[in-house]
């Protein structure tokens, strides 16, 4: 992911940061520390759409599976 998309992503507060890799999310908090924003809400937004995410693939395997 680009780090203008998830700069985008992380200012919508979208949940799409959570198919960022966990590279891409430091990338997006090195950016954003030296912008002084603060990037705990990037890695939390990440975490919680990630887990979600993870949520979601394994009702579809157990249902599709």
């Amino acid at each position: 992911m680009t780090l203008d998309q998830m700069k985008k992503h992380y200012f919508n507060e979208a949940t799409e940061l959570g198919m960022a890799s966990e590279d891409d999310i430091e990338r997006l908090s090195d950016w954003l520390e030296a912008n002084d924003f603060d990037s705990d809400l990037a890695w939390r937004i990440w975490s919680d759409a990630a887990e979600e995410l993870e949520y979601m693939m394994a009702d579809l395997a157990a249902e599709f599976g």
